[in-house]
């Protein structure tokens, strides 16, 4: 963060973590020629993104070197093929369609600086969508009127029409409290809005129509939708080219991403997902688009699942951000003939990766697509084998 390889610095040593070092950037003593003027004036402030300051070229050459040296220093292994990226023409800015924004005691509204819980007041994110950039605009003028009754806005955009939860503080004192009035102005102008409080849904507007809550199992719809619309298409078009069984088992199976279009190329699938919102949603896909009986939906937890032991030839593994452990150390290859491992957190890939390995795996390949362009983050598709 805030450097580039092969640059000459002056940095202050903040503390050492077993063989780590972390330090504070001081000053560029001799910039790289990869360093570019971040364009977002809230760069360096905002604790959104942290690598602005390389070309879009120079990240994606510094996350694939970052997964290939942990791969080999923490998983111990490397894949036959060479870590590669997929999609290379991802953009690198306004691709974001969901973001969650803070709203302070004194109506500033945006993400909070790095490393600490104060609020950088902004009026556009260069992630996101034009769209929620509008809705962010629109905001400017009724932050203070807001601020009192809410301490986060979620933003979606969802087939072309922005959807804004407001969420109330999760203290005792904010239930029950009439948050209507601060409300009166928002709910003319977005037609779409919900209101929070605990994951209770209070309030529901739909084409500015009030509907009751209660007639509805809804939650927030940041639950259904990926973030980033053409990484994702590209993500679910190269794990159906990996499943060459007719069936599959897909793990962590949430809305149906995986699972819909692995029954849709005619696949009979296992989808296991514990979220009862998120199961109920891939049900209702899948019924809506006559796959009802190509998948078998088991709503349990995958770690409860794994306990048998009893896995599909193929596994689509789509773990949080927390990973897999506890199913990779069930795993095994006499049953289980290729994994085909989806993470967006590179340490916990690792862990896991190392484990299946142990247990008989071979490391094939390992895919790197630039979901999350000016951040560090990174989305992998990585295929293990049964040696």
């Amino acid at each position: 963060r805030e450097v580039a390889t092969g640059e000459l610095v002056r940095g202050k040593l903040l503390y050492e973590k077993q063989n780590l070092a972390f330090g504070e950037l001081l000053k560029v003593l001799e910039p790289s020629a990869e360093r570019v003027a971040p364009p977002c004036e809230y760069f360096g402030a905002c604790g959104g993104c942290d690598l602005q300051h390389l070309s879009i070229e120079a990240q994606r050459r510094a996350k694939l070197e970052m997964i290939s040296t942990m791969l080999k220093h923490q998983a111990g292994v490397e894949p036959a093929d060479e870590v590669r990226i997929l999609g290379s023409d991802l953009p690198a800015f306004n691709y974001k369609r969901r973001i969650t924004l803070h709203l302070n005691k004194g109506g500033e509204l945006g993400f909070f600086q790095r490393k600490t819980r104060k609020v950088i007041d902004m009026r556009e994110c260069m992630l996101s969508t034009p769209l929620i950039n509008q809705c962010i605009e629109q905001l400017q003028p009724f932050k203070v009127q807001l601020a009192p009754e809410f301490f986060e806005v979620f933003i979606e955009e969802l087939e072309d029409q922005a959807h804004l939860t407001f969420i109330v503080p999760p203290h005792k004192r904010f239930a029950g409290r009439d948050f209507r009035p601060a409300l009166s102005e928002v709910r003319k102008i977005f037609p779409f809005l919900r209101v929070l409080y605990r994951e209770e849904l209070l309030f529901l507007q739909q084409n500015f129509e009030e509907i009751d809550p209660s007639d509805l199992e809804n939650l927030p719809v940041a639950r259904f939708s990926q973030g980033n619309a053409a990484g994702n298409d590209l993500m679910v078009k190269k794990v159906l080219e990996y499943v060459d069984t007719e069936e599959v088992m897909d793990l962590y199976s949430g809305a149906g991403n995986f699972a819909i279009p692995l029954a849709q190329k005619g696949h009979k699938v296992v989808a296991v997902e514990v979220d009862k919102v998120l199961h109920a949603s891939a049900l209702a896909q899948a019924s809506e688009l006559g796959l009802s009986e190509q998948i078998e939906f088991i709503r349990k937890s995958c770690e409860k699942f794994a306990k048998k032991g009893e896995f599909s030839p193929t596994v689509v593994l789509d773990p949080p951000r927390c990973g897999a452990q506890l199913v990779a150390e069930k795993l095994h290859p006499d049953a289980t003939k290729k994994i085909i491992y989806v993470s967006c957190s590179l340490p916990t890939s690792c862990r896991d990766i190392k484990i299946l390995c142990e247990r008989g795996f071979r490391l094939q390949s390992v895919e790197f697509i630039d979901m999350f362009a000016q951040t560090h983050h990174v989305e992998l598709i990585s295929v293990l084998v049964a040696e």
